[in-house]
């Protein structure tokens, strides 16, 4: 099992770097990517030292999109073998002229249903406590019981809206083998075809993405302002930036992950 870290762009020379794969970038907002020049610095010199690279990129905008092609331009000369994450489909389209790289679906494209409140569906003594008598609008009785979740349904909510045939013979087709998943409550259900792996991030489960109104911003800026939020609706708290809600759920001594996960992301 390889693991890898996904550290911040001002973790570079500030800190003892772990040995194995470094993971950079941010799946969340171009805003916290740095300028490409920086980009390329900090990738060359990882790479230089022996540290395999795995590049993270959000969503992206239209002038985004262009400032990804700066950077991938200057990587390419001399071209520098490095994972790319891709979290949107514009970006997956732009970079098939740069052949050094290698693409990895991101889980933004993945498809998860993240919301932690669906590992509640199968926890019986939890659901119980809402069972209540109700009454119809004639005033007959009937009792509001809990049914534990399907088979069907729970492999649902386990597996990636992404693995399916079709998407995934498309995916092959581009010389993609790998897709990056998160660690979710309710369990994970990965039937993905022989050849393919999935990489597992920890303990940083990404809910949803929120709207960034701010106008500039530094690469850790955002990520330092996270605020811890406790909602009676959900049973575990949930952590708050200025792009995005994540849950955390850090993988437990002894748990079982499925067969096609080779490698563990430490998110910090």
């Amino acid at each position: 099992m390889e693991t890898a870290f996904w550290i911040s762009w001002q973790d570079i020379g500030n800190r003892d770097l772990p040995e194995g794969r470094i993971y950079l970038g941010d799946e969340a907002c171009e805003k916290r990517l740095p300028p490409a020049a920086d980009m390329e610095d900090h990738i060359r010199s990882l790479v230089s030292s022996g540290h395999p690279v795995t590049l993270v990129t959000p969503w992206i905008s239209e002038s985004g999109l262009r400032g990804m092609d700066d950077l991938l331009t200057r990587l390419a000369k001399p071209p520098v073998p490095i994972e790319l994450v891709v979290n949107d489909w514009g970006v997956l389209q732009s970079i098939k002229p740069y052949k050094y790289l290698t693409p990895v679906i991101g889980r933004l494209l993945c498809g998860q249903s993240s919301d932690p409140r669906l590992a509640d569906g199968e926890n019986e003594d939890y659901q119980k406590r809402f069972e209540k008598t109700i009454y119809d609008r004639h005033g007959t009785p009937g009792r509001l019981k809990y049914h534990p979740p399907s088979q069907l349904f729970t492999c649902h909510i386990q597996s990636p809206a992404i693995i399916h045939p079709h998407v995934l013979a498309y995916l092959a087709g581009l010389n993609i083998s790998r897709i990056e998943v998160s660690h979710l409550r309710q369990g994970l259900h990965l039937e993905l075809p022989k050849g393919w792996q999935a990489s597992l991030v920890t303990p940083q489960v990404l809910v949803s993405l929120k709207r960034c109104r701010r106008p500039h911003c530094d690469p850790g800026g955002c990520a330092r302002q996270v605020q811890t939020i406790h909602d009676p609706a959900f049973r575990h708290p949930l952590m708050v930036s200025p792009c995005e809600v994540y849950d955390l759920n850090p993988l437990r001594q002894g748990e079982q992950i499925p067969d096609v996960i080779d490698r563990i992301v430490i998110k910090f």
